[in-house]
């Protein structure tokens, strides 16, 4: 959702056990000049990020471990966190991105190989390895919602960054696959197109969640993000920048919390 030439407006909606969340925030990208002349300098430090409004409504339980058991109170979530988002941003709300969680996500690491034609490794080479990512199919009944390369290999040798001009013979990527129960998925689309507002993309909550609050340095030099809500606990690993696993745990505070009152004998 587009304000001006430089300034995009990102509507995040968050479906959790007990709370449905709505953000909306403003970010300005920095035209070239102003920008620092690192070429790896993160997407982060290159945008201003201004929030407009933000609600958290209880769902009444409607979702259970990233299963939705009443579309009809996700909607009603859903509906309440616009209003109030709406009045305080100003903005209307046509689409958001969905950040989503639950057990019976998966994820693998897919590594896809393919030879190199000629002495060097050519552009042409890059789009052979990536298209061959790209018709990879999911499991059955599974959707992908995630698909993060990291760096290439060239002949075994890994932490290549651009393998173009290299002499190989064989290219190889790695990427973090996660996938999604396409029933679920639907699920979701269904609440939220029930709200009056279209899913533009998802994103799995272990990720998210890291991505928030890691910096570049702990993701490069290796670490594990642990986030713990009402039902679930969301653990990622990130190691030289990218992950590696992203996992569902089904313990949270709630958990906790009942554990603590049944061994202290209080409400």
């Amino acid at each position: 959702m587009k304000t001006s030439l430089n300034k995009n407006i990102c509507i995040s909606l968050s479906l959790g056990s007990t709370h449905t969340s709505l953000i909306a925030a403003c970010y300005e990208n920095k035209p070239l000049s102003a920008q620092s002349e690192d070429q790896f300098q993160s997407e982060k430090d290159s945008s201003r990020i201004q929030i407009l409004g933000a609600a958290r409504i209880n769902n009444n339980g409607a979702i259970k471990k990233g299963v939705v058991s009443s579309i009809d109170a996700v909607t009603a979530s859903i509906l309440e966190t616009i209003d109030e988002v709406e009045r305080q941003s100003g903005v209307e709300i046509d689409s958001v991105r969905a950040c989503i969680a639950g057990t019976a996500a998966q994820f693998d690491n897919h590594v896809e190989t393919c030879s190199v034609k000629g002495e060097e490794i050519r552009a042409s080479d890059l789009e052979r390895v990536s298209a061959a990512v790209r018709n990879q199919k999911p499991p059955m009944g599974y959707d992908f919602i995630h698909m993060i390369p990291s760096s290439y290999s060239v002949d075994g040798k890994h932490g290549i960054q651009n393998p173009i001009g290299m002499q190989g013979s064989s290219l190889s990527i790695m990427h973090h696959r996660v996938f999604y129960p396409q029933a679920d998925l639907h699920n979701i689309v269904r609440a939220c197109n029930n709200a009056g507002v279209r899913v533009q993309s998802f994103a799995f909550e272990p990720l998210a969640a890291a991505e928030g609050v890691l910096t570049k340095d702990e993701k490069e030099f290796g670490c594990i993000s642990l986030s713990i809500g009402a039902h679930l606990t969301h653990a990622a690993v990130y190691l030289g920048n990218i992950p590696v696993y992203s996992k569902e745990y089904p313990i949270g505070s709630h958990h906790i919390t009942k554990d603590l009152s049944i061994g202290l004998r209080t409400t």
